[in-house]
């Protein structure tokens, strides 16, 4: 239980930030916008140490990365995920 409340709250964290400079910086919209935060979304570690520059860094060279395979990406996240049980299934 710790540990899905620790990973809820850093993903949390980090969309704090994430979806505004994803927002700003790729000028992406609707679904392209949504594939990208979900594809590329950065880990909680990461984020939180890096600076403004990292940060900006980031975001244009997987926007590069995106643009060329788009395709793959959204076939990627088309696919059924894996569901976590939750804990009225144990």
């Amino acid at each position: 239980m710790q540990n899905i409340l620790e990973n809820t709250f850093k993903h949390g964290k980090v969309k704090e930030s994430w979806y505004p400079i994803t927002q700003q910086l790729t000028k992406l919209d609707g679904q392209q916008l949504d594939d990208f935060r979900r594809y590329y979304q950065p880990e909680f570690d990461w984020w939180e140490s890096a600076e403004g520059y990292d940060r900006m860094d980031y975001v244009f060279k997987r926007l590069k990365d995106f643009q060329d395979s788009v395709v793959h990406i959204r076939t990627y996240l088309a696919l059924p995920m894996k569901k976590t049980p939750s804990l009225s299934d144990r």
